[in-house]
């Protein structure tokens, strides 16, 4: 992908990228071609390419886009609790999380196919290092000497695992709170909070 450097590319590439979302959560990833593409988006098919390549560089720069949103988000609305209980905190973080995962859940669900075959990898593994440091750093301490790396890793790996299979497979289940429920509880046992 070629970057903006000026507002009016900037906008191009969000419309762009607003358009694909539109188009992927209508009609899913493989009936998308970069004229639709560019036909939901208001721009020219010369516009889409001065930016994108294909369609692939298209969804691959929209499932960016969407991660780093979801990155923000958690991040700004955490925020507010970075003073509460570690109890407190670890439930807002589940909550958060699935208001994240609830926003956007036809794209989402459309996106999760090819989410791991048109984004590297490597940006994939840094957002969920980083997810990973913020809630280590947000652990108690734990019994028997626990490795709180690896205990970090697990929950949110876990987390992401279980909404991207939920997004996925039964989507409507995302807003069950039953799911909310046992996924807290589960959370917190394996985190001691209890």
């Amino acid at each position: 992908m070629k970057p903006p450097t000026q507002e009016r590319s900037k906008q191009t590439v969000s419309n762009i990228l607003e358009g694909c979302a539109r188009v992927i959560s209508r009609e899913g990833y493989f009936s998308v071609t970069t004229d639709k593409i560019a036909t939901e988006a208001g721009v020219s098919i010369g516009s889409l390419y001065q930016f994108f390549g294909n369609k692939e560089s298209v969804v691959s720069a929209l499932i960016k886009h969407l991660i780093e949103d979801d990155r923000r988000c958690f991040f700004e609305r955490m925020q507010a609790f970075q003073d509460a209980p570690v109890s407190d905190r670890i439930s807002k973080m589940l909550e958060i999380g699935f208001e994240i995962y609830r926003s956007k859940p036809e794209l989402r669900s459309a996106l999760q196919t090819v989410r791991l075959y048109l984004t590297d990898q490597e940006y994939i593994s840094q957002s969920r290092r980083v997810f990973t440091e913020f809630i280590r750093k947000n652990l108690p301490p734990l019994r028997n000497n626990r490795n709180l790396d690896k205990v970090a890793y697990i929950a949110v790996t876990a987390f992401l695992c279980i909404m991207n299979n939920t997004i996925l497979d039964t989507p409507d289940l995302i807003n069950d709170p039953e799911l909310v429920n046992e996924m807290t509880l589960m959370f917190k046992k394996y985190l001691e909070l209890d």
